[in-house]
């Protein structure tokens, strides 16, 4: 009499589904072949037979995958340790791409690299010399100006402190208003003032100058109706002075 036998394999005491996995097969005389060893792998392995009379185990199989250590990408390099001059930089990997695993092989190589970098020195601005002054300005003011450019700021440097554009009053005789000195122009109503004044004496001596005309006039006519020649010719400039007369002619 022949009794069927069936032989199983557990993976850590759970049964293996060796059709799931193609790295993983079984011969025809039931051995179990792993082809390559993953980390996955690893585990308790039990190889089962069984019949209807009775059944019986192997002794487990302990598998072992070993994983060596493999580096990580390098990371970017760092900013330079200096801010000013010849400087060192650094970049960096780690041995987790994989991590070494049961007794594997550590990373070959270093994990630091070094190298020396030069960094740019800033330079602060510096203030040029200030320009002329400009001429005074109807408003009385005149300006002067200076550049941040001895030396200019450069790689980060700092800008230069204070003001570019100064202004100041001008007077003394600098400051002028329709061409004319400032501390010669006069307010505008003074000025009106005095053409006023100006006009009207004017107009007053003309007056005087008429009137003493016409009594001028006036005298000689009644001198003559009287019979008598002025022979002073002083009465026409002004002045109470004698008079010298003589007999009219019959």
């Amino acid at each position: 009499m022949f009794f069927c036998l069936q032989v199983e394999w557990l993976k850590n005491e759970e049964p293996l589904n060796v059709g799931d996995d193609d790295m993983i097969s079984k011969k025809g005389d039931h051995d179990l072949i792993i082809s390559e060893a993953r980390l996955s792998d690893s585990g308790n392995y039990t190889c089962v037979a069984s019949n209807i009379v009775a059944k019986r185990r192997s002794g487990t199989a302990m598998v072992v995958v070993y994983v060596n250590g493999g580096w990580s990408s390098w990371t970017d390099w760092s900013a330079c340790n200096v801010r000013c001059g010849r400087g060192v930089q650094k970049r960096s990997r780690t041995c987790t791409n994989p991590a070494p695993l049961n007794g594997g092989a550590l990373c070959e190589g270093m994990s630091v690299q070094k190298t020396t970098c030069n960094t740019v020195c800033p330079v602060d601005g510096g203030w040029g010399e200030w320009s002329e002054w400009s001429v005074c300005s109807s408003d009385c003011d005149r300006q002067r100006s200076r550049e941040c450019t001895a030396p200019e700021p450069k790689h980060g440097g700092r800008l230069c402190d204070g003001v570019a554009l100064a202004a100041e009053n001008c007077t003394g005789g600098l400051c002028t208003q329709n061409r004319k000195l400032l501390h010669d122009a006069k307010p505008q109503g003074v000025e009106r003032t005095s053409d006023v004044a100006l006009y009207s004496g004017l107009a007053a001596g003309m007056v005087t100058v008429v009137l003493l005309i016409i009594a001028v006039t006036l005298y000689r006519r009644s001198q003559s109706e009287y019979g008598v020649d002025v022979i002073d010719s002083s009465a026409l400039t002004g002045g109470f002075q004698s008079f010298s007369f003589k007999t009219s002619r019959q």
